[in-house]
């Protein structure tokens, strides 16, 4: 039996499918917004239309160990987080891409545990100043999966 992708790049995939992120401005669900998603950083250069056109990059953060259902560190059990970086034009558009982020999120609960067997959860979102001063908003959604690993899957 062949290798499996990395649990980190099954989770990406999921994030960017049409049923999650990458359905987001697209009917027949109604949006506040329809931004751009792609998978990457947002430090590349700034859009010139991200005035009219808000922007969602998604990218994998960092893979740790997590607690166990017994409540103790495993080395097989660990969370893995990622950010959805947003992009817009002022701080009222940035939350409303925020909104639509997270109802993609959870629209796909069970599409992303039938494929992964577990959940993504949505935890803290951040608005961040960085580029303020550049004239648009930028905020950082924290989302986070829990799994257990094996020898053969990691």
């Amino acid at each position: 039996m062949p290798p499996v992708d990395a649990f980190e790049n099954r989770v990406l995939d999921q994030l960017m499918a049409t049923t999650c992120l990458g359905g987001i401005g697209t009917p027949p669900t109604s949006w506040l917004t329809v931004p751009v998603v792609a998978e990457g950083l947002p430090r590349e250069i700034v859009p010139s239309d991200v005035a009219t056109t808000p922007r969602i990059y998604v990218q994998h953060d960092r893979t740790g160990p997590s607690i166990g259902e017994n409540q103790t560190l495993t080395r097989h059990h660990a969370r893995a987080e990622f950010s959805a970086w947003i992009a817009a034009k002022d701080r009222s558009t940035l939350l409303q891409v925020k909104a639509d982020v997270l109802r993609a999120v959870y629209a796909a609960e069970g599409t992303i545990a039938g494929a992964l067997g577990m959940y993504v959860e949505a935890r803290e979102f951040i608005q961040r100043d960085d580029l303020v001063t550049a004239g648009f908003a930028l905020g950082q959604q924290i989302l986070t999966i829990d799994f257990d690993t094996d020898h053969a899957s990691p």
